[in-house]
């Protein structure tokens, strides 16, 4: 059920970012990567990276994306402190 009302929560919160098909979006905190999983099908020509503070979370989340990982669409990584590995 929780499972449910977070992809629910998800795909709400990704409806509000019109997110645009060459845009480079960063999720942090993406936990099993179900959101990164959508925003992966709305950037087919842009970049999604994620950072996640738990090894559990960025191995579901790697294992989830694994074709999107593989061709480089998607770049994720444990990271717990600042300062983000990314350009802003």
């Amino acid at each position: 059920m929780l499972a449910l009302k977070n992809r629910k929560r998800n795909a709400w919160a990704i409806s509000l970012l019109d997110i645009q098909p060459s845009d480079q979006v960063l999720e942090i905190g993406f936990g099993p990567g179900q959101a990164i999983e959508e925003m992966v099908k709305l950037t087919p020509t842009g970049f999604v990276a994620g950072i996640d503070m738990s090894e559990v979370m960025v191995s579901q989340a790697s294992k989830r994306n694994a074709a999107a990982v593989r061709s480089g669409h998607v770049f994720l990584q444990q990271r717990t402190e600042a300062p983000l590995p990314f350009e802003l």
